[in-house]
């Protein structure tokens, strides 16, 4: 082996190259006679290029086999088993855990992780969901950007409120109104089956409409709409009272005929 690393070294450099590569192309060729050797019992352990030879290691487990590929002496090594209850399985590379719990680790963060199953979506639901806090039950998985829980039934994505609704009544709502102006609550006793007019209805009732002061493109106030009002009943004409407060004509005019304000008086 090392007569054709440095045939390929002196090949390497007479074409200018720099550094070992009978090394680096020769490495996968090393590589597989060490698994060749390694399954015929007859290395024990590798360390720093020396390979010793014991041919007791042929009745060996396969992961002390593996201990000596990475250049474990195989009479100072102790196999240790995973710490998770009832596994029995050994540490995976001197880590905590087993290659099953470690994967779990890394790629959940929890060893213990178990993935959600499709065969009975109704216990997958309630997992995620908190009875602790008061009456309303919060939904403590994903949630969208206006805070209504979101997730899976029967591998679709759906509102958490729909399906809890779907849940207790047998039926898909049209749409979910809350009792409790609560958006993560799936509590099925705060929910009710309506239309986009319903809900609009309960925000006007509920005082939840961004009117007025409330609204984020208002330029005028409630002091300011008065003073408009008391313009506009002395006398003043649209253009002026317009001008004085920087908007336009139109604005001041449905002020005056009560289709903008009309809750100031």
């Amino acid at each position: 082996m090392q007569a054709v690393i440095d045939l390929v070294n002196a090949a390497y450099r007479m074409k200018g190259g720099k550094g070992d590569a009978g090394a680096i192309i020769l490495r996968p060729l090393r590589r597989k006679c060490l698994d060749v050797q390694l399954d015929s019992g007859k290395i024990e352990t590798v360390e720093k290029g020396v390979i010793s030879t014991n041919s007791d290691l042929t009745n060996k487990p396969v992961s002390e086999v593996h201990m000596a590929k990475q250049s474990l002496p195989l009479s100072k090594t102790t196999l240790k088993s995973c710490p998770i209850s009832d596994c029995g399985q050994n540490v995976y590379r001197r880590l905590k855990w087993c290659r099953k719990h470690y994967d779990r680790w890394r790629k959940y963060g929890d060893p213990l992780f178990v993935k959600m199953s499709r065969t009975d979506p109704e216990s997958n639901f309630w997992r995620h969901v908190d009875k602790t806090e008061g009456d309303c039950w919060f939904w403590t998985a994903a949630r969208d950007r206006k805070g209504y829980g979101v997730g899976n039934w029967s591998g679709r994505r759906k509102r958490a409120t729909h399906i809890s609704y779907f849940i207790a009544n047998g039926r898909w709502p049209k749409m979910c109104r809350h009792t409790c102006d609560n958006p993560p609550c799936v509590n099925p006793e705060h929910l009710l089956d309506g239309t986009h007019l319903d809900n609009v209805r309960d925000m006007v009732s509920r005082g939840r409409q961004a009117i007025g002061e409330g609204n984020g493109t208002a330029r005028l106030t409630v002091a300011k709409v008065r003073e408009i009002k008391s313009m506009l009943a002395g006398g003043a004409t649209l253009v002026a009272t317009a001008a004085r407060f920087g908007v336009c004509k139109k604005t001041i005019w449905n002020i005056k005929k009560g289709r903008y304000w009309r809750h100031v008086t």
